[in-house]
């Protein structure tokens, strides 16, 4: 892939938006943009933003919300896969297909919490859709009771 074909690309939090030539190992540098703090990235090697998905750095980045252990991550954790990760088993069902999720939940999972939250979600509840051929948004996704309410993942095709 050449640097044209990467430049305006997302991986995980970051988007390209320049090649800075090559390092002393002769390895492609990019600069990146954070898509959820702004900042400009030093150049970082090609195969750290692409294949390992990077963070910015900054402290602001940094936060952590303390809940990667919870139901309700673990639902934003695998709509995303669902939609985005080309090699989940589900991918066929979801991204292939088109529906995603939309980026600003994508971006922060405390977004999609404050979202469920405020949407009546209990640890006994899941987010489904109500076009099941629309994506994962706000205003087509609801909060409903759940099959499965003390399994750590759920187990239907939402």
């Amino acid at each position: 892939m050449t640097a044209r074909n990467i430049i305006g690309k997302r991986y995980k939090d970051l988007e390209v938006i320049a090649e800075a030539g090559k390092n002393k190992h002769r390895t492609r540098m990019l600069i990146c943009r954070c898509l959820k703090c702004g900042t400009i990235t030093e150049p970082k090697p090609y195969t750290s933003v692409v294949n390992r998905g990077i963070t910015c750095g900054s402290p602001t980045c940094r936060y952590k919300h303390g809940e990667s252990r919870t139901r309700l991550y673990r639902i934003w954790s695998h709509i995303k896969q669902k939609c985005f990760n080309r090699t989940d088993h589900q991918y066929k069902k979801f991204g292939a297909l088109g529906i995603t999720m939309c980026e600003e939940w994508d971006l922060d999972f405390r977004a999609f919490r404050d979202w469920a939250l405020a949407n009546g979600y209990t640890d006994e509840m899941t987010v489904s859709r109500r076009d099941k051929k629309g994506g994962y948004n706000p205003e087509n996704c609801y909060v409903r009771p759940s099959k499965y309410p003390n399994s750590k993942e759920s187990k239907t095709n939402e």
